[in-house]
Formats: structure tokens, sequence, C-alpha cells
């Protein structure tokens, strides 16, 4: 009735008061740029929130003279007029409804994790698999999911399960995903049933919609916030961990510094850091200096590689490698001749690694210096006669060289990949 509209603030127009209108004159509250603007209830020109997200309007009350005024003007003030002081609670919620951009709770559709899929590709050959599937979640631009890969003898692989996490460009609908410590892991774009991705590692893979072929259940995992979508993540990672994983945690636990360090890489390429420095300081502490670069303990560091890089150390992978760290650092600091010096005890009977012998090769050499190497050669120093047998060889003297390489060949297994055939 037309007194029960007053009572709701409604302005009743001369025809609604004669019976000649009809309720279709009630127009609705639109949104402007400052405010709200409604002929039946006034205009409230406050700033819209979305616009200025800082504004915090003051509510005051004017008459509807006022109000017309303040309509008309260009310069709106920061105030909100109401023409019926009993509409403040309607109008806050009229306002909260219908000003786009206003900031929602969680669990709105705004926020709200939507599932988009389970996608996956098989290729086979005679004796090997090579299986992926990914299932992605989505909330608002953000992109998350599970990633499950086999490659190997068919039949005989466990799933590498990994988290995913990236973004949708809204301009291009292109999606990219990173491991969980951020390293790139593929771009792809979502069409209809099929999820074209672009693999980092190479290789490019049309995956199909599909069902979980993997066990994942990625239709199950709960949507209501990214923390408990993360939480039932991880619950999956731990319970689906790879075999290898599993057994070299063990051995970490039983003393393995090498497998400590493997495990602490593994948590790292899971975004899990807190863990892989827990696992890395272990690994350290057992007597692996890569455990100490990682953990960022440097006195550690350099003694366990001195204590592994010397003359009276038998040659093996890993006084090789330590020597090989300790070179390389000294010729970053410009010490070439403490590069050398490392590099030398780095080269000798042990096959591998092979980069302690090749560096020497690289180096320049004073005259003094290769005379001096002459008299080590003569005397059975099998590296002075691998370093002047590739001095031999660049200046053309390949006599020389092949007769320096055969003699360093019977102590350092690289200088015999350097004797011709004949």
């Amino acid at each position: 009735t037309p007194v029960a509209r007053q009572r709701q603030g409604v302005r009743i127009t001369n025809e609604n008061r004669k019976g000649k209108g009809d309720a279709s004159r009630m127009t609705e509250p639109k949104a402007t740029a400052g405010g709200l603007l409604n002929p039946s209830i006034g205009f409230l020109h406050g700033k819209r929130p979305d616009l200025e997200p800082n504004c915090t309007p003051n509510f005051s009350f004017h008459s509807r003279a006022t109000m017309k005024d303040a309509a008309a003007n260009k310069g709106y003030s920061p105030n909100i007029g109401i023409a019926n002081p009993k509409l403040l609670l309607v109008l806050i919620t009229m306002n909260t409804a219908l000003v786009p951009g206003k900031a929602r709770s969680a669990g709105t559709s705004e926020d709200k994790i939507v599932f988009l899929g389970t996608f996956y590709s098989e290729r086979f050959t005679e004796e090997h698999e090579y299986r992926n599937q990914i299932d992605l979640w989505r909330q608002g631009s953000t992109v998350f999911g599970l990633s499950a890969q086999t490659a190997g003898l068919i039949g005989d692989q466990k799933p590498i399960i990994q988290r995913l996490e990236g973004s949708m460009d809204p301009k291009t609908s292109e999606i990219t995903l990173t491991l969980g410590n951020g390293f790139p892991f593929l771009k792809g774009k979502l069409q209809g049933s099929t999820f074209s991705a672009k693999f980092e590692s190479g290789g490019e893979e049309r995956m199909a919609r599909s069902e979980d072929k993997f066990g994942i259940s990625g239709q199950n995992a709960p949507t209501a916030d990214s923390a408990t979508w993360r939480k039932w993540a991880e619950t999956v990672l731990s319970e689906r961990e790879h075999p290898y994983t599993k057994n070299q945690r063990q051995l970490c636990e039983k003393g393995d510094r090498q497998a400590c360090v493997g495990i602490g890489n593994h948590e790292k390429l899971n975004g899990k850091i807190a863990e892989a420095e827990k696992y890395w300081s272990r690994a350290c502490t057992l007597g692996a200096w890569v455990g100490c670069k990682f953990s960022g303990d440097s006195v550690n560091y350099l003694r366990i590689l001195k204590e592994q890089c010397r003359q009276d150390v038998v040659p093996s992978f890993e006084r090789n490698f330590a020597c090989q760290e300790l070179g390389e650092r000294a010729n970053k600091e410009g010490s070439l001749a403490d590069a050398k010096s490392w590099y030398r005890l780095g080269c000798n009977r042990s096959e591998l690694p092979l980069t302690c012998c090749s560096r020497l090769e690289s180096f320049g050499y004073e005259s003094t210096e290769q005379l001096a190497m002459q008299k080590s050669c003569d005397g059975n120093d099998h590296v002075s006669c691998l370093i002047l047998g590739g001095l031999a060889k660049k200046s053309g003297q390949q006599a020389d060289a092949e007769k320096l390489f055969r003699k360093a060949c019977e102590g350092i297994p690289y200088a015999c990949r350097k004797v011709t055939k004949q």
C-alpha cells in the first residue's frame, strides 16, 4: 500500500498517489562511479568501495531537498545521504549486494575452488610406457594441481607424484605451472576436454579429459579454501610417495649422508624448504659438504672439502668431486695458482669425474711452468704429461702429443681417451 511504501522510504509520485501509476515506475538502484542512484529513494553519493577501497563511508541523514542539490552537484562528497533513517540497515545490505567489486568473504563463488578435471595421456613402445596425468583446480586466476608420471618398463613403474602451482592468463587462457619450489614445469591451454601441455623438460602432450588412472581421487579433494586443499595434497604426496624416496629416507635415518642430501633436494623440489634444510643439515653433520653448502654452513663446508681433497686420500669420486669444487671456487675468486693445485689433486687414476683433468688442459702455462712439468713428467708425474700433451696438440705437434698422452694414460684413465686408435 502507499502507506507501507512510505514506511519503506519509497517516494511516491503524484501518479502513484492518484492511482494512475504502476509498479513498473519503481526503478531499481543503479551502480555509478559515484555511488548508487535510485530515483525512488534518493541519491547515495558515497564513493564506490571497489574504486576507492580505502574510503570509509560516513553515514549522515539529509532531507530530499538536500539530496536533490547533491545529485545535481558533480563533486560528490564521501557521505551517504539517506532520506529516511529507517532505511539505514536496508541500504547497507543493498550496497553490499549491488556494488560490483565489493570485498567478499572466503567461500563465495568468487573465491571458491573449482575442480577443472583430470587429464591423461599415454604412449607405449614394445617394452616401455610413458604415462602422464594432471589433476587441475582453479581459484580465480590461480591454478594448482597434482602431476602423476611414469616412464620405464611396462608394468614395472610406480608413479612419481608432484604438487603444482601456477596461474592462468586472463587474456590468452594460457596456464603456467611450476613445481612446489618454483621450478618451471609446463605451459598449456585447456580447450574443451583437451589440455595441450608443453613441458619445460621437453616434449608436448595432448592430454584428454579422463577418469582417474592413478588413484589420486582429485574429484574428492576439499575445495572450501586453498589451505584445506594443500593439506589434502600433502597427505596424498605422503601416502603415495615413491618407493625409492621412502628407501632413501630410511637410509638417511641410518646414517647415509648422500641419501640425506637426496631427500633434502626432493623436499626442496616440492617447496618444503624447512624440511629440505633439516635433511641437508643432517647430511652436513654426517660429513657431506654438499649438505653444508645447501644449508649455509660455510665453516664445515670448507673443512670437509679440504679433508677430502688431499694427496694422501685414496683417489675416488668423492675426492675428485671435492677437488673440483675447491678448484672452481678458487678460479671464481681469481686465484689461478690455487685452482690449478686443486685440479691437479682431482686428476688421478679415478675415472670420474673428468672435470679436473679437462680444466687443467684448458689453462695457459708459462714457459717456466712447462719446464717444471717436463721434469715432473720424466719422473712419472702423469698429470704433467697430460697437460704437456694437450699443449703439444694445440701447437700442432701431434707426434709429441701422442707420446705424452700414452705416458699419462699409465696413471690417468682420462688421458687414455686422448690416444688415437693407432
